[in-house]
């Protein structure tokens, strides 16, 4: 199953940019590794020890880290993709799952599902902003384009929250729940595919 996730967006990015030479990030929940794979040779070319139950996993905007949720530990790491090397850890409420970046990058959204809760990390000082109050179980993370409306889908509840950031909820989708996670964000499972470097 994996494997042909990885193949999928390997192929997509290969083809959009006519390059070589990509790196994939992919999460290991059972195992509590990051596994670093050659997109040209389809090989691990690294495994990273990292806490335990790693989910959500993302490149950093400008593609100098790679960000995951480490669910049991309640914290997001920050992994160096030049040394593959854990350089920070950011707290994040109880069973962090899944997150998404602002566009500029500088700003992280967490789904923490064990408190109900979207913590707000500012990435440059690596310190917690706040956290806002949504359904049971929260999963699935969205930003919309602009940055301006958030957008959390909750497990339990199937509620759909969206959120004008600096506001309030704007409004709740009662018995909304996504075709599949993938509708607002990349689908949990064993392995979270985070995307690919150059």
């Amino acid at each position: 199953m994996w494997r042909r996730s990885l193949l999928g967006a390997g192929l997509l990015v290969l083809l959009g940019t006519q390059a070589s030479g990509f790196t994939a990030y992919v999460s290991n929940e059972k195992s509590n590794t990051i596994s670093v794979i050659d997109t040209d040779k389809f090989a691990v070319v690294k495994t990273i020890k990292v806490g335990q139950r790693p989910r959500g996993i993302d490149l950093t905007k400008d593609g100098k880290f790679v960000l995951v949720a480490v669910g049991d530990d309640d914290t997001i790491q920050m992994i160096d993709t030049s040394t593959f090397e854990a350089v920070a850890t950011l707290p994040s409420g109880p069973d962090p799952e899944l997150f998404t970046q602002d566009p500029s990058g500088k700003i992280l959204y967490v789904a923490n599902e064990n408190d109900n809760t979207v913590t707000i990390i500012d990435l440059e000082k690596r310190v917690p902003l706040g956290a806002v109050q949504v359904g049971v179980e929260p999963e699935g993370m969205g930003l919309s384009p602009d940055g301006k409306i958030l957008v959390n889908t909750s497990e339990t509840t199937n509620i759909a929250h969206f959120k004008f950031l600096k506001a309030t909820v704007v409004s709740r989708f009662p018995g909304f729940r996504p075709s599949s996670q993938s509708d607002v964000a990349p689908p949990p499972s064993k392995f979270g595919l985070a995307g690919l470097s150059k």
